[in-house]
């Protein structure tokens, strides 16, 4: 197969509890469950500041830092407590919500699994970067969160995941599925073969005349469609995407996208 790289964010929701009782510090030192261990620093720094913040912050100032209130802060101060002792999941079981559940990572083929577990890195708030296969305890931070002390967690990653990532994708095709705020803690300044990034938009008539426009709320869906299939076919290529459809409608468009020898845009539209 060839080299290429997806770049995804996590999700929001998360599987609570664990398989693995053990804690994050007893399994850091495996390669086998931690493929970024360069970033154990700054993840243990997070993780101390954030315990700084539940313990002298008042519940406002976490709304902030966390973005929710009522039920879900206790939730959140709850599970960030317990870090880094709670019991642990693959990260690719740790994440649920749309875009995973279209992804159905449970249903691929073994080959594609593979080249889900090999060629998908995740960003996260609090880890930098991950495989599928790193095992990580439940957590609540986001990505553009702003924490006391070391300000925005976007660009508290910055350096260290743009160390690392240009490394890993000199040469490569990447597909670059991340949102604007992830796409923050990170330069992308790799040497690479092409990024690929992608947008869904659905035609739209009105007085008359023919407009495009994007879609939000099938998004994480087609993305997660879009993932499973670049990961059965392999896809290295755009043009491969004459064969892919979404069960909603929406069909890879080459003359309305922007492409260059280097990458571009691909749009995927609803006719």
């Amino acid at each position: 197969m060839s080299d290429f790289t997806i770049l995804l964010p996590p999700s929001e929701g998360k599987a609570p509890g664990g398989t693995d009782p053990r804690a994050w510090t007893d399994i850091a030192d495996d390669p086998a469950l931690n493929a970024f261990p360069a970033f154990d620093p700054q993840r243990t720094e997070l993780m101390a500041t954030l315990q700084r913040a539940l313990d002298r912050q008042p519940g406002p100032a976490l709304q902030k830092i966390f973005g929710v209130k009522g039920a879900a802060l206790a939730t959140a101060v709850e599970t960030n407590h317990r870090l880094p002792a709670g019991p642990l999941l693959p990260a690719i079981e740790r994440y649920t919500g749309v875009m995973f559940d279209h992804m159905s990572y449970a249903t691929l083929a073994d080959d594609a699994r593979r080249a889900f577990d090999e060629h998908v890195v995740l960003f996260s708030g609090l880890w930098g970067l991950l495989r599928s296969t790193d095992w990580i305890p439940d957590y609540k931070l986001k990505m553009d969160a702003r924490l006391p002390e070391i300000g925005g967690v976007a660009r508290f990653w910055k350096p260290e995941i743009s160390r690392t990532l240009n490394d890993l994708l000199a040469g490569q095709v990447v597909w670059d599925l991340l949102p604007g705020v992830h796409g923050k803690a990170w330069d992308g300044k790799a040497s690479m073969a092409a990024r690929w990034q992608v947008k869904f938009v659905e035609r739209v008539e009105k007085n008359g005349e023919t407009r495009y426009r994007t879609v939000s709320h099938w998004s994480k869906a087609l993305k997660g469609a879009l993932v499973r299939f670049i990961c059965e076919e392999g896809v290295t290529d755009p043009a491969a995407f004459g064969d892919f459809e979404h069960p909603q409608g929406y069909r890879y468009r080459p003359d309305r996208s922007q492409i260059s020898a280097g990458g571009g845009l691909l749009l995927f539209v609803k006719e």
